[in-house]
């Protein structure tokens, strides 16, 4: 009988072992599909690229400042140096910029995607989803265990 009552102490212990590792496994899972998701969200949705006629539209702008016609248009905004012009949208949930140089006293304009940064702000956005989620589901733990240790209802 003795033989008996350790076998199942064993057993429950494996069982333990193996409910525990699978619900490490479970959140590790979530965490990378959050981190994932969050990622995927802010690289398309948040921090959206330039498309070929809003480069278009820069190109146009920092020729008309090289050639001082007109105003800069409202939405843009201009960064000049005594060798270069960068004009982006003011908006900061585009991504990308057009530097204007003087190269053999012709304008070259060059498309700048600003992919290493938004790899960057992506990542940290990523993170911030994945934290900011694990402390709305502990904070719902915390609330749900409050209130069914204390059998209010």
């Amino acid at each position: 009988m003795k033989n008996r009552e350790t076998f199942i102490n064993k057993v429950k212990k494996v069982y333990k072992q193996h409910t525990n590792a699978i619900g490490i496994t479970v959140m590790i899972l979530i965490t990378i599909i959050l981190f994932v998701s969050g990622y995927l969200v802010s690289w398309n949705m948040i921090l959206k690229p330039l498309n070929d006629k809003q480069f278009e539209t820069c190109e146009k702008v920092a020729y008309n400042v090289y050639t001082k016609k007109g105003t800069i248009p409202e939405g843009f905004s201009v960064d000049m140096t005594s060798t270069s012009i960068k004009v982006r949208y003011a908006d900061g949930l585009l991504r990308g910029k057009v530097t204007a140089k003087l190269q053999n006293n012709e304008l070259v304009m060059k498309r700048n995607k600003q992919i290493v940064e938004s790899i960057f702000a992506c990542f940290l956005i990523a993170t911030l989803f994945v934290i900011v989620t694990g402390l709305v589901i502990i904070a719902i733990l915390s609330i749900y265990e409050k209130i069914f240790k204390k059998n209010i209802f």
